[in-house]
């Protein structure tokens, strides 16, 4: 199972992530953002839900 953490982003922004954007997503402990450019936050993180059960990632933070 797959958890998914907004923290960070919430803590730089002040709010919970949505709209239309570019986002990164963060797999585990990597250091280099997953990005999903121009797709609505919902559309974004039903994708990067699926690479990260692709790679077995146990935690996606969406941090920036």
């Amino acid at each position: 199972m797959t958890t998914i953490s907004t923290t960070e982003y919430e803590n730089a922004h002040g709010k919970k992530p949505r709209g239309t954007g570019h986002w990164a997503f963060f797999f585990d402990n990597d250091t280099q953002p997953w990005w999903v450019p121009d797709a609505t936050y919902a559309a974004a993180k039903k994708a990067a839900l699926r690479e990260a059960r692709r790679i077995g990632a146990g935690l996606l933070r969406n941090d920036r």
